[in-house]
């Protein structure tokens, strides 16, 4: 990818590493909740989600917050390094798993490692697939 599409790209994956590291790295609220506590907590209160377990909405989100990104990470790389892509988030689930154990309120899990480099993983593959069906948008 050339010119300020790159600045772009560059630029919307460092705002969501920003988000990334604020959401993992920050220490829980004072009251010992999680936000998804929060989050469960608030869906329970609607009809038809009593099915959301706190726990299946942690991994979900855990999923969801990597995705983003497999779906920024292939364009810088190019497609024919996505590979790089999941090992970046490996690499930064290990790192966020390994400081969390001396953030306040925060506890290591290797299910969070397993869920974030699923949703690298699902980041990239619907980030190929874009670029199989368009492949004037595939970088490199």
């Amino acid at each position: 990818m050339r010119g300020n599409g790159r600045y772009v790209l560059v630029a919307a994956m460092s705002v969501y590493l920003l988000f990334v590291a604020l959401i993992t790295l920050t220490p829980s609220t004072g009251d010992g909740h999680s936000p998804m506590w929060y989050v469960h907590r608030f869906l329970q209160q609607l009809d038809g989600v009593a099915w959301v377990t706190e726990p299946g909405l942690q991994a979900a989100a855990n999923v969801v917050l990597f995705v983003p990104l497999g779906l920024l990470g292939v364009p810088l790389v190019g497609r024919h390094r996505w590979w790089w892509v999941v090992l970046a988030g490996v690499a930064m689930t290990c790192f966020i798993e390994l400081v969390q154990h001396w953030i306040p309120g925060r506890v290591p899990d290797v299910h969070d490692l397993v869920a974030n480099a699923s949703g690298a993983l699902l980041g990239v593959g619907a980030m190929l697939l874009v670029v199989h069906r368009w492949p004037r948008l595939a970088p490199g």
